[in-house]
């Protein structure tokens, strides 16, 4: 499992609440390729977003088991200090994300 406070992990711990089942051991990391290491080792399972673990889909190296969690959509969010010197790096970053959400 990721960190705890991991937006993967608490989606997958409420489904695991659903339905009524409880792990006995897990093992907590913060490294998404240890995990993807240790799945691929047959260590166990893990639930993480597909885009982390897209190439190793495609080519077999992991396989996706099907569960009820669908329609689980995850928002980004991008703050910064209004107050505080932006570097045009930044500057530029801000303004993209803007304009691709408008």
């Amino acid at each position: 499992m990721n960190e705890p406070n991991c937006i993967f992990r608490q989606i997958f711990e409420q489904y695991l609440q659903r339905k009524s089942i409880r792990l006995d051991h897990t093992i907590e990391l913060w490294s998404i390729p240890t995990i993807k290491n240790l799945v691929k080792s047959n260590v166990g399972i893990s639930y993480l977003p597909t885009f982390a673990v897209k190439n190793e889909l495609n080519n077999g190296e992991l396989v996706a088991l099907e569960t009820e969690l669908t329609d689980t959509h995850i928002s980004g969010v991008c703050g910064y200090n209004s107050n505080k010197w932006l570097s045009p790096a930044m500057e530029l970053f801000a303004r993209l994300i803007r304009e691709t959400l408008n």
